[in-house]
């Protein structure tokens, strides 16, 4: 006995240009009941009608873009909210714009662009200085901070440090001898101790400071915990990546997704960032 037979594609699609072409010549009420049977017995025969001229098509990069969605493989767009928090956010798709609302764009010098944790990332070398100009919404408020960034380091440092994200004077993450990740915050300098990070591995750190507790986290996880921290100061010559403000400690490796913020994040919105399970 043979199986029940499936309706050919080719049959399908000639007779729905036939059947269409016929309805279009009514309008009103019942051609519109009649228009809506033909999709029902179309769609139970596993195809299906755009009246646009595209049978089964597939939203294009234009539709997308005019929904708002995003189609791009890169981190995506809400990733760097309208937030007045959001001091400054950096996708590195390619360029070292700032994608806040407050746009502190970075200059760059000798750095390039790699495979990042989420699309592109910023790579960086001896040579590289990556700098954003000093600007009032670049300071922190006294009681709420926090960096957070993927890194990839080429190497860990023996015996002196390398900058991911400095402000002179004011909030800081490095990396010290060993993978020792520190952060200024507070008055104060405070470490994991070493072994936290890894040369040739992605990692993603972060340094939250309330205005009396620090919390260093790598890869979502909190690494160390200082409750004897004061006011933030706040730092008056901008920003350096990949390096010390406003000078030297030069990091050798990728950076990506790198955000400062006016506010301590929670360790569940640190830990979303890093993609915890």
């Amino acid at each position: 006995m043979q199986g029940r037979q499936e309706p050919s594609a080719p049959g399908v699609f000639f007779w729905a240009e036939e059947i269409g072409r016929a309805l279009d010549g009514y309008r009103g009420t019942i051609f519109d009941g009649m228009r809506s049977l033909f999709v029902i017995a179309l769609a139970a025969a596993g195809c299906s009608f755009d009246p646009g001229g595209t049978l089964g098509g597939s939203e294009t990069n234009a539709d997308a873009a005019q929904t708002g969605a995003s189609i791009d493989s890169g981190t995506p767009a809400s990733f760097c909210p309208d937030d007045p928090n959001l001091l400054a956010c950096f996708t590195f798709e390619g360029d070292t714009d700032d994608r806040s609302v407050y746009g502190n764009h970075a200059t760059a010098t000798g750095a390039s662009f790699d495979t990042g944790a989420d699309g592109q990332a910023l790579r960086t070398d001896l040579s590289t200085e990556v700098t954003i100009p000093d600007d009032p919404s670049l300071r922190f408020p006294p009681d709420g901070m926090s960096y957070e960034a993927w890194i990839f380091p080429d190497s860990i440092p023996d015996s002196n440090r390398v900058g991911i994200v400095d402000q002179d004077g004011g909030p800081s993450i490095f990396i010290y001898a060993g993978g020792d990740v520190q952060c200024f915050a507070g008055g104060r300098r405070v470490g994991t101790g070493p072994g936290v990070v890894s040369a040739g591995a992605w990692a993603h750190v972060a340094c939250t400071h309330s205005g009396t507790t620090t919390t260093i986290y790598v890869d979502g996880i909190p690494k160390l915990v200082d409750a004897t921290g004061g006011a933030i100061s706040a730092g008056t010559i901008g920003m350096s990546i990949a390096g010390n403000s406003p000078s030297g400690d030069p990091f050798e490796g990728r950076i990506d997704s790198l955000r400062a913020w006016g506010i301590a994040r929670t360790q569940a919105q640190i830990c979303q960032a890093a993609g915890c399970p």
